[in-house]
């Protein structure tokens, strides 16, 4: 009788002795630690595959660089180094979006302005919202004017007559500005008083007006919208 009660507390202590924890499930705390670094690990894939699907995908900055004349087409500057020298000019004052970063943002409102892509084309394009596109191309063509502003400077007379070219000085020696106005066609605005603001008579048609201004040696000095 003593010996089996001796025997039935020795399996006990055996039971509940340190080298069978082993076998005991976890506890609530090693399951806390493991769900935080199974997220943690979750968000380090998933930056992970962003950048790659960024480095990889069609008109991100790496596809660019690639073949730069691929920047000469959509941007009509001439090489890679050129466009990131205007990009690092813009760039601060363009803001963060989740859509489309300020790389691809800049790329969007050239590639409108030089080729007139419509809103829609690009939407499909960049994978986001036509109403996005609007609203970035607003957005980057203050920018573009706020940070690029100090670029455009009126010459005075003396400079212009110094280096006009021959060319001029036989037959026009007095110009000092060649005037050009022209018109794009736009989507037709919703709003009823921008509709009938941007309404061509001549083109029939709703459009943006342009005036340009260009000295005689080439270089762009007045520019307005309407």
């Amino acid at each position: 009788m003593i010996e089996e009660e001796c025997d039935s507390e020795k399996e006990n202590a055996d039971i509940s002795s340190p080298e069978n924890e082993e076998t005991q499930p976890p506890t609530f705390t090693s399951i806390a630690v493991q769900t935080k670094l199974s997220m943690q690990d979750i968000e380090d894939l998933e930056k992970s595959k962003k950048s790659w699907e960024d480095s990889n995908s069609v008109l991100s900055k790496s596809w660019f660089q690639a073949d730069e004349e691929r920047i000469k087409f959509y941007t009509g500057l001439t090489t890679m180094s050129v466009f990131m020298a205007v990009f690092e000019l813009i760039s601060p004052a363009l803001p963060e979006r989740k859509t489309v970063n300020k790389f691809q943002q800049l790329i969007m409102t050239i590639m409108r302005l030089r080729l007139n892509l419509p809103v829609q084309d690009l939407a499909y394009r960049f994978g986001v919202h036509a109403s996005t596109v609007s609203r970035v191309f607003h957005t980057c063509v203050h920018a573009m004017y706020t940070s690029m502003t100090f670029l455009v400077r009126w010459p005075e007379r003396e400079e212009l007559t110094q280096t006009l070219p021959a060319c001029f000085k036989e037959k026009f020696p007095s110009c000092a500005v060649i005037i050009d106005c022209f018109e794009v066609f736009i989507d037709r605005p919703s709003c009823l008083l921008a509709r009938s603001q941007t309404w061509s008579s001549y083109k029939h048609h709703n459009t943006a007006k342009f005036l340009i201004g260009i000295t005689p040696q080439g270089t762009l000095k007045l520019s307005s919208d309407r």
